[in-house]
């Protein structure tokens, strides 16, 4: 507080946040660390292969080896498509999409961030529609509907990580 010279409750408000995103953790009676995290690597060729998601696994099980991954976090509704989405699914800006807003958690602890767009003329009705897809995940689901992928793009941001007081 004195630091940055604000108010106890905009401190404890922007630890909050830090803690939700993941970046830092709470320990009882210690105070707010910067939390220490086992990297989680990406394993591309496999996780995007057909004979990961196509067998009912999600395409996370080819990544974190015996770690647990959870979905603590998930909304799924309707909207109409900004321009940058109705650019990447290639149609028209305001044409209604699902989106797939999810926090991962890995170890218990939250790890990445990801929101899918679908269109809706391929997901309505669909379990992509409900939280729960069911076993697998989102391409498994895109596949009984006869819209199996043929091409991924994924796009990853990231954050440098802050330094530490001290």
């Amino acid at each position: 507080m004195a630091r940055y010279e604000v108010a106890r409750m905009t401190a404890r408000q922007a630890l909050s946040v830090l803690q939700n995103e993941g970046l830092a953790e709470a320990r009882k009676g210690a105070g707010v660390f910067v939390r220490a995290f086992r990297p989680l690597r990406r394993r591309c060729i496999q996780r995007l292969a057909q004979e990961q998601w196509g067998s009912g696994k999600s395409i996370w099980s080819a990544d974190i080896e015996d770690r647990t991954l959870t979905v603590d976090q998930i909304e799924v509704y309707e909207e109409a498509a900004t321009e940058r989405v109705a650019g990447a699914l290639d149609v028209e800006p305001r044409t209604p999409v699902w989106v797939r807003s999810r926090r991962f958690a890995l170890d218990g602890k939250p790890v990445l961030f990801a929101t899918s767009y679908l269109p809706s003329d391929v997901v309505a009705d669909s379990a992509i529609t409900q939280e729960d897809t069911g076993p697998g995940d989102t391409y498994t689901r895109l596949a009984e509907l006869g819209h199996k992928p043929v091409h991924f793009r994924e796009e990853i941001r990231c954050r440098m990580r802050m330094p530490s007081a001290g």
